[in-house]
């Protein structure tokens, strides 16, 4: 479970990585063709590139520097001298990279908030469960590395039509280092692997020319074909297992449904048209009763992760990822649907949080047990606090919606 480590799954599921991994490839592209060309204007072009990452995903500008610099160090090896310009035009795209990604430094050092949504770990796998990750294509990658090591793949060019070298040291060092990276002892290290899935196919694709290279006309296209299906066999078991998934309303988080009812989505409307701009809200999640542990979890936060992209207004607690320390800020709003919580707390969370609006969805039985969610859900089902009004044009059979009147200072 990891889009940011290949290509088609961000297509699939994360769409944004593509702009980040899109500029990744201008940077290495554009400094790769100045060093062709001799020329500074391509290094330019990367250094707009890296402005513009080192404001998005500043962290991808660390895999960008140790890509491009493992580059240089390796081939200054091969060569057996270092190359100055090389290191001129390198620092014309690394200068406006440092203006971003030095403010982007900045405000994680002075903003509390953005500070801990960066310290939300997202910690890599094992090489080994990488390596199977990728499966046959890193084998055919590795395949590749051997081949381009003992000179036997075919000779690399580029529109000068002049030998590539420096391309196959450059994809061997962009697979190495981009692999290397995500074990960096940083919080966020595992979405540091975007970007190596460009070069473990640039790879592969060499292996597979080396093993197809002896076909022609029809036999070469149906070896072809019968590659890209054979390696597409993971991406389609994806496909069955979220087609699985959804058709029993399992969504891939395990806290959030593939979908939202009708109800919960008008009354989401409702506050996007008649809110006060930019007013606080918080969608309540749903919860459950664990009665042989005799503890209340979560059950849902659908709509507290959707509530921000649907309505414009800030959440105290949605998305697991974008919400510091999740668990303990959810769970305030757990502890405060419970009967037995005091009023007071009830109160001194909602004048904390700014929270002006409410929502209450699990108007359905979730659970197997009624008793049970009568147990944990009576104040919202039967008599709700008296600093909470209802709304009711904004609530219906799926949802109720609550202003907070009388509290806030």
């Amino acid at each position: 479970w990891q889009p940011e480590a290949v290509t088609f799954l961000s297509l699939y599921l994360n769409p944004l990585n593509l702009v980040s991994l899109l500029l990744m490839v201008g940077i290495i592209g554009g400094l790769f063709s100045a060093e062709r060309k001799k020329s500074i204007r391509p290094a330019l072009g990367a250094g707009f590139c890296g402005f513009l990452l080192g404001n998005i995903h500043t962290y991808d500008v660390i895999t960008v520097a140790v890509v491009w610099g493992g580059f240089l160090i390796v081939r200054s090896f091969v060569r057996l001298k270092i190359d100055p310009a090389s290191l001129a035009r390198a620092a014309v795209a690394a200068v406006p990279t440092a203006i971003s990604t030095g403010y982007a430094y900045h405000v994680l050092k002075t903003e509390e908030v953005f500070a801990k949504r960066a310290a939300v770990e997202t910690l890599s796998a094992s090489p080994v469960l990488v390596l199977l990750g990728y499966g046959l294509v890193a084998a055919l990658a590795l395949f590749a590395v051997r081949l381009l090591w003992r000179g036997q793949a075919f000779t690399l060019e580029i529109r000068d039509r002049v030998q590539g070298t420096d391309a196959a040291i450059l994809l061997v060092c962009w697979a190495m280092s981009n692999f290397a990276v995500p074990y960096i002892p940083l919080p966020f290290q595992r979405k540091m692997l975007m970007g190596e899935h460009l070069p473990v196919c640039f790879l592969g694709g060499i292996g597979i020319w080396w093993l197809l290279r002896g076909l022609r006309g029809r036999a070469w296209s149906l070896g072809l074909v019968s590659a890209v299906v054979f390696l597409s066999i993971t991406n389609v078991r994806f496909f069955i297992r979220d087609l699985a998934n959804f058709q029993a309303n399992i969504a891939q988080s395990g806290i959030q449904r593939p979908f939202m009812y009708a109800g919960e989505a008008r009354s989401l409307e409702w506050i996007r048209d008649r809110a006060p701009a930019g007013v606080p809200i918080q969608p309540l999640p749903w919860i459950q009763l664990f009665v042989q542990q005799g503890k209340v979890g979560l059950l849902d936060t659908t709509i507290a992760a959707f509530a921000p992209g649907l309505t414009g207004h800030p959440v105290n607690a949605g998305h697991w990822g974008e919400t510091p320390d999740f668990g303990d800020t959810m769970g305030l709003w757990r502890q405060f649907q419970l009967p037995n919580t005091p009023d007071q707390t009830r109160i001194d969370l909602l004048r904390l949080t700014g929270a002006r609006y409410l929502i209450f969805s699990q108007k359905h039985n979730e659970t197997a047990d009624p008793s049970a969610e009568l147990a944990i859900l009576s104040v919202f089902r039967n008599a709700p606090p008296r600093y909470l009004r209802l709304i009711p044009e904004a609530s219906n059979g799926d949802a109720d919606v609550y202003e907070v009147v009388g509290l806030l200072k």
